[in-house]
Formats: structure tokens, C-alpha cells, sequence
């Protein structure tokens, strides 16, 4: 008596879930490419754009130590100058630091979208490590 391959094959087969069933059809899948490149293509525009905006902002001295933010307060300065820093180098520092860290994530985030785009969740997660990071 041979048994049936079909019914053998659907039984090791991983159960599939709603959502990648539906993401799996080539159009759905394509569209959300799209829609991640595009919201990739946004995040990091606008990240550029916020640089000059930050470093206008680090770049301001706050006359007391009561500021919120990342501004240059006279505590912060002193603390600086003790170190042996000029306050350019801590300005420089701090926006280097973020586009480091921003970058890391965004070289991350499209290697995961490279090798996984097939793959709802690799979507989902390289889009949360883009938009988080």
C-alpha cells in the first residue's frame, strides 16, 4: 500500500498564517517593497534635513543650567574645558555620534531587506530597526 506524497508534504508543512498568505502573492509583496523603500527613502530625508537643525540647536548656550535639550549650558562647558576639549570638537563629537548610529542602523535595516524582503516580518522588523534606530 503507497501512501499518498501530498498528504505527507502538507503535513510537515509549516502552518501559515493569514497575513503571510496574503503577503506572499507577488502583488502584495511588491507593493510592500515599495511602500518600505519609500518610507525608508522619507526616514533618512528627513534625518539629513535634521542635522543642520541639531546643530543649530547644540550650538546655542543657555545662559543658566536649568535647559532642556542637548544645549551647551555654562556647567557643560566648564566640563568640557576640564577634559581638555574645545566646545567645537564636543559639537562636532555629537553630531558625528548620531550620524554614526543612524547610519549603522540603516546599513542593518537594508541588509535585512536585501536578504529577506520575501518575508512579512524581516519587512517589519527592518523597518522598525530603520524607523527606531
Amino acid at each position: 500500500m503507497e501512501r499518498d506524497p501530498t498528504v505527507a508534504k502538507r503535513a510537515t508543512s509549516p502552518p501559515r498564517t493569514f497575513l503571510s498568505e496574503r503577503l506572499t502573492r507577488p502583488r502584495a509583496l511588491t507593493l510592500a517593497r515599495g511602500v518600505w523603500v519609500a518610507i525608508a527613502v522619507a526616514s533618512l530625508g528627513i534625518f539629513v534635513a535634521s542635522i543642520a537643525i541639531q546643530l543649530a540647536h547644540v550650538r546655542q548656550l543657555c545662559p543658566t543650567d536649568a535647559c532642556a535639550g542637548a544645549s551647551l549650558t555654562p556647567g557643560t562647558l566648564r566640563a568640557i574645558a576640564g577634559l581638555g576639549l574645545s566646545a567645537p570638537l564636543y559639537l562636532s563629537y555629537a553630531i558625528w555620534l548620531s550620524i554614526i548610529f543612524a547610519a549603522v542602523h540603516a546599513v542593518v535595516a537594508a541588509l535585512v531587506f536585501w536578504k529577506r524582503s520575501d518575508d512579512p516580518m524581516a519587512l517589519l522588523a527592518a523597518l522598525a530597526i530603520l524607523l527606531f534606530g
